[in-house]
């Protein structure tokens, strides 16, 4: 996608938002995919080669988003078919 096709369905997303019986009749995301390290995060993403995904990296340390906001992204995306997922490193062996 290029970011005019991003910017233009952003604004069909912000209609959207402002229909509210069209807001409740959207589909609930799907939780993101729990990665349990580098292996399952490749297996995963090469069997959905023409998927978009958005994965958020946790250090070993704190997350850069809490639950609720990384729940808010998830949904904000859901619309446009990106699958979401986290890649723990705590849980990566390597």
């Amino acid at each position: 996608m290029v970011q005019s096709e991003v910017e233009e369905l952003s604004q069909i997303r912000g209609g959207l938002e402002t229909d509210k019986s069209t807001r409740d009749r959207l589909p609930t995301p799907p939780p993101p995919t729990r990665f349990k390290g580098g292996p399952h995060f490749y297996e995963e993403v090469e069997d959905t080669k023409d998927s978009v995904w958005l994965v958020q990296v946790v250090p070993h340390t704190e997350p850069l988003l809490d639950d609720y906001s990384w729940r808010t992204v998830c949904s904000q995306v859901a619309p446009f078919a990106i699958r979401t997922g986290v890649l723990d490193c705590k849980l990566d062996r390597r």
